[in-house]
């Protein structure tokens, strides 16, 4: 048993702000864990427009899993804690018209310092193995649309994200490493993706689009083509019927296709992803 424990409060000094202060603290056999802080806040400007700030500060530590510990082949028992400093501050906008018309748009942007930070990397061999990087700094900016209308018997539905990520070594254990100032290994800096979902008496068709960025594969971002994987984007296209089956339960058929123009792209290197797949299932709602 790992105990923890943890206090929160929250004040509202205004009728349009918040601010709530909490601290935790976990204690785990053999390691020495800190207290984990955290502060944020939320204001709304306007007393008739749907417009709210928001921001975040806070301390956490990431112990290693199991996984990272121990997995065969590739774990390290080695790996140290992680301990990263993080600030959020972001807007969000929403606006509901007669449960006809829904609107959300939002923006936040994020900067985190992280120490031993517990990275997967290539070992040599035909498998990957943990290690801590010595300082990290990860900061980007992530926006999100979603969009609802509704009449009569219609519904449509259309959600976009994106997301701008630079991840990247400050320093080193090791002296002379080409990694410090370099992009990590496999997190792409672009990745976006959207959903449009139109339903008409119980049938609903999909269509939803990911695109992911380059990613590096080697530590010092050797652009030659060995040493990166590409950008690739996927397309899937899914349609479902709800009816009902007795009055006290639901059942839905859903067919699904994956990767509907049979991209091919791989996740991890050497790792080949299906191409162009189908699912077919049945589910009972109760």
């Amino acid at each position: 048993i790992e105990p923890g424990a943890a206090i929160s409060v929250h004040w509202s000094p205004f009728s349009n702000a918040w601010i709530y202060a909490m601290i935790r603290k976990d204690w785990i056999k053999s390691e020495k864990n800190g207290l984990m802080p955290a502060i944020g806040a939320e204001y709304l400007p306007f007393k008739d427009i749907p417009l709210s700030f928001n921001m975040q500060l806070s301390k956490n530590d990431h112990q290693p899993t199991l996984h990272d510990l121990y997995f065969l082949p590739g774990g390290n028992p080695g790996l140290k804690t992680e301990s990263a400093y993080s600030s959020e501050t972001g807007m969000k906008y929403e606006l509901k018209s007669d449960s006809l018309f829904q609107f959300r748009l939002g923006t936040s942007v994020y900067a985190s310092y992280v120490q031993d930070w517990i990275a997967w990397k290539p070992s040599g061999l035909a498998y990957s193995t943990p290690e801590n990087l010595k300082e990290v700094f990860a900061r980007g900016f992530e926006s999100y649309l979603d969009a609802a209308y509704k009449i009569r018997k219609v519904s449509v539905n259309m959600n976009m994200n994106y997301a701008f990520t630079r991840t990247t070594s400050q320093s080193s254990y090791l002296t002379g490493d080409m990694s410090v100032g370099k992009q990590l290994i496999y997190i792409p800096i672009h990745k976006a993706n959207a959903l449009l979902k139109a339903s008409y008496k119980g049938f609903s068709l999909s269509w939803a689009w990911s695109y992911t960025g380059e990613r590096f594969m080697y530590s010092a971002n050797i652009t030659d083509t060995p040493f990166r994987l590409r950008a690739f984007q996927l397309h899937q296209l899914a349609l479902a019927k709800q009816f009902e089956v007795v009055k006290w339960a639901d059942m839905e058929v859903y067919l699904k296709i994956n990767n509907v123009f049979n991209t091919s792209y791989q996740e991890i290197l050497s790792r080949a992803m299906p191409g162009r797949n189908y699912l077919l299932s049945c589910r009972f709602l109760l």
